[in-house]
């Protein structure tokens, strides 16, 4: 995106507070990097490879990681090439490009006063463009590429539509927004009332990214939901402040760029092993023993953080590894909790009961005719939980292996976030 500093951030230009971290010049402009970068490689990192597993299959795991690690650099990489669309831009509508800053949940090109609702609209357009074309040839590539290519090509081109139909939003600090400043500008003859009108719309805008997730909350997933709704309110508050942008002091930054991208790059890898081991990590659904809760091929998120504070409960679907002994191809199983330590669980007309209490099922699939087919009464042991799949008529749990060491649990499934058409918490 595209940010005019007026004539007093102009006078003030080497004086004003810096943002980012150096890393190097792009064109000719000194660039810099948000440190907050540094999270979203490593969440990338440690969400992707399930889904890396599933679009390219019998990779090593090292492997998965290592394309999962890339892709994040595709991130950044995608929002340098947003940026470097808007430079030239400004560069062919005469306006003096003073930084550029790769910041979240965009980047800005900051640069001296635009003096015409042209310059404003040109130096706007270039980054939309600029992540349209890298998408339309990215696709292209995907298209003919098949394996880690074609998982790297596709997922570039995800990336730069969405990044195109995001900055594109009418309002400021959108380009979109920079759009309609110049349009309004243009028809009433006031830059001012150009940007009251683009402000006005970006607020609009961000009212309906933060109201739109409400849509998806759920009263028996709190939690899940509250992910959801936290992400449209931390894009909502981006939307609404436009504010001008810093100028950044022009300084020769070749050794300190060095240093950024290595740190970056270290410490994004050891952020990656503290979330994957602590907080969360994707999967993919690899059968159908939680249809229709969980369909094969879903990809889901996991939180581990919760476990680790509190218990596991009563309802929740849980990923675990593969009980020692039991023979399945996968190595990680998904199943609902049915019975904590101390629970008596036994089957009765083809119902579960737990401590003699018939237990509600509403997600079960419909179709299977005795939902409790091969369960033996059982007291769960203290430091272990008794787990069944939402499928009954296919799946392998606490039916056939018993009780399982609560150590096994890994993890609550929260949220599938693909396919599109079955996201959502869970």
């Amino acid at each position: 995106m595209t940010r005019t500093d007026d004539w007093r951030t102009r006078s003030r230009l080497g004086t004003a507070a810096t943002t980012g971290l150096p890393a190097g010049r792009l064109l000719g402009v000194p660039l810099r990097v948000s440190s907050a970068w540094i999270a979203v490689i490593a969440l990338v990192t440690a969400l992707y490879p399930g889904i890396v597993a599933r679009l390219v299959p019998g990779l090593p795991v090292p492997v998965e990681y290592l394309i999962s690690f890339v892709l994040g650099w595709v991130l950044l990489g995608s929002l340098l090439v947003h940026e470097t669309g808007h430079v030239l831009a400004c560069r062919l509508a005469r306006v003096v490009v003073r930084a550029v800053v790769l910041s979240l949940p965009g980047g800005s090109v900051e640069h001296d006063r635009a003096y015409t609702p042209r310059q404003v609209a040109i130096a706007a357009v270039g980054g939309p463009a600029a992540s349209l074309v890298l998408a339309i040839a990215t696709g292209a590539l995907a298209v003919l590429s098949g394996g880690v290519p074609g998982v790297l090509f596709g997922t570039t081109t995800a990336v730069n539509l969405a990044v195109t139909v995001f900055t594109l939003l009418p309002g400021l600090p959108m380009d979109g927004g920079e759009l309609v400043r110049a349009a309004v500008w243009q028809w009433s003859g006031s830059p001012a009332t150009g940007r009251k009108v683009a402000r006005v719309a970006g607020q609009v805008v961000a009212i309906a990214v933060a109201l739109g997730p409400l849509l998806l909350v759920r009263s028996d997933d709190l939690v899940g939901s509250g992910v959801v709704v936290a992400a449209g309110l931390l894009v909502a508050g981006y939307v609404w402040q436009p504010g001008p942008a810093k100028a950044v002091k022009d300084e020769a930054v070749t050794g300190a760029a060095i240093r950024t991208w290595l740190v970056v790059g270290a410490v994004s890898v050891a952020a990656v092993l503290v979330l994957r081991a602590y907080v969360v990590q994707s999967l993919v659904v690899a059968s159908g023993s939680m249809d229709d809760t969980l369909r094969t091929g879903d990809h889901i998120v996991v939180d581990k953080l919760s476990y680790l504070i509190g218990g596991v409960r009563l309802g929740d679907v849980v990923v675990l590894d593969r009980p020692p002994g039991v023979a399945s191809e996968e190595d990680e199983l998904v199943k609902r909790v049915i019975g904590l330590a101390g629970d008596r669980i036994e089957a009765r007309d083809g119902r579960v009961l737990r401590n003699g209490v018939p237990i509600d099922e509403p997600y079960l699939r419909p179709g299977c005719a005795d939902n409790a087919a091969g369960l033996k009464p059982v007291t769960v042991a203290s430091g272990q939980v008794y787990l069944l799949g939402d499928n009954r008529c296919h799946s392998l749990d606490s039916r056939g292996f018993g009780p399982v060491d609560e150590s096994l649990v890994e993890g609550r499934a929260v949220a599938i976030i693909w396919p599109v058409d079955h996201a959502g918490s869970i």
